[in-house]
């Protein structure tokens, strides 16, 4: 594991300084964020969530920092394997070294919104290597996201062409009852005369 200092170095040596971490007092985790140049994102103020009245101060409006300094945020990382929730603050337990879904039982129980992405890795080379492979100008990035979608569009064909078969089938089937069935029934005349 290494210091929040090191892992800065670290993301310079293989993002070539278009990455940056740096700690959130309001979100109180580590936000990882992208060099997309001043002026790329509005900064606007908002207000405390709860408390409506409130302004959030301007040192912890995360989207005022990003604006300034020219970055948009890529995720956000846990201190700990524990969170507090942002509706009621209790605590909720966070994946660990992968993104899931963190949910608070309280307010589910309360019909209030409950869940939560989050995350908790350790700075070092978990991290790391998560964050190169969700990096789109990776070549190796690129070629596996070309791969998943050719195997995807694979899948599809087979199962779509099984379908087709089917539906084929259940389509002859349907129309096949839909024929009439009355036919002869005996001596009887078809119409009478009077």
């Amino acid at each position: 594991m290494y210091s929040l200092e090191r892992f800065q170095e670290r993301l310079a040596e293989e993002f070539h300084d278009r990455l940056r971490i740096r700690y959130s007092k309001a979100e109180d985790a580590y936000v990882v964020e992208e060099k997309v140049g001043r002026g790329a994102a509005t900064p606007h103020r908002h207000r405390v969530p709860g408390r409506p009245h409130e302004w959030v101060p301007i040192e912890l409006d995360d989207t005022y920092i990003r604006a300034r300094d020219g970055y948009a945020k890529v995720l956000s990382v846990r201190l700990g394997d524990r969170m507090p929730c942002p509706v009621c603050g209790l605590a909720v337990k966070v994946p660990v070294m992968t993104f899931g879904e963190a949910r608070c039982s309280y307010c589910a129980v309360k019909e209030r919104r409950s869940r939560y992405t989050a995350a908790f890795f350790p700075l070092g080379e978990t991290l790391m290597d998560h964050l190169k492979s969700i990096d789109p100008l990776r070549s190796d990035t690129r070629k596996r996201i070309q791969a998943e979608d050719e195997a995807f569009a694979r899948e599809r064909k087979v199962e779509d062409k099984d379908y087709d078969a089917g539906f084929h089938d259940e389509l002859f089937d349907v129309a096949i009852q839909q024929i009439p069935k009355v036919g002869y029934t005996g001596r009887e005349k078809a119409w009478v005369r009077d």
